[in-house]
């Protein structure tokens, strides 16, 4: 039986951390992993066969335009720890560039007017 309040304290303390470790232990959190490209299963919709650990799982690329190719070693963005649900392929691991976003290649700029930055045309603001 406990005595005095030191005690009652520490029995309080110690029910609070076995209880917020069964909450924390159940918890479904997103998380990203590492994979390895194996193969893609279809280019239209950017879906990926993906090598993680011992398992292959399907993951779809941010957009059908980004491709990797394969041995490529990507991250994957898996919603609430499950892998058996919904993954996005973030990109790969060592570099940036255009397989990780979509980059704009500067090849369908076109002029749609005059630049305002540059002319001597004043612009006339409102606050309504």
């Amino acid at each position: 039986m406990l005595n005095n309040s030191n005690q009652i304290s520490e029995a309080i303390l110690e029910a609070i951390n076995i209880i917020s470790d069964k909450k924390i232990s159940k918890a479904e959190f997103s998380s990203t992993i590492q994979g390895t490209i194996v193969e893609c299963k279809d280019a239209s919709l950017g879906k990926y066969l993906v090598k993680y650990q011992d398992s292959l799982l399907e993951a779809y690329s941010t957009s059908p335009s980004v491709s990797y190719s394969k041995d490529s070693l990507v991250y994957i963005f898996v919603p609430d720890g499950n892998l058996k649900e919904y993954k996005v392929i973030l990109g790969t691991t060592k570099q940036l560039g255009t397989n990780y976003i979509e980059e704009f290649t500067g090849e369908e700029y076109f002029d749609a007017g005059e630049n305002f930055i540059s002319s001597d045309y004043t612009i006339a603001m409102s606050s309504y």
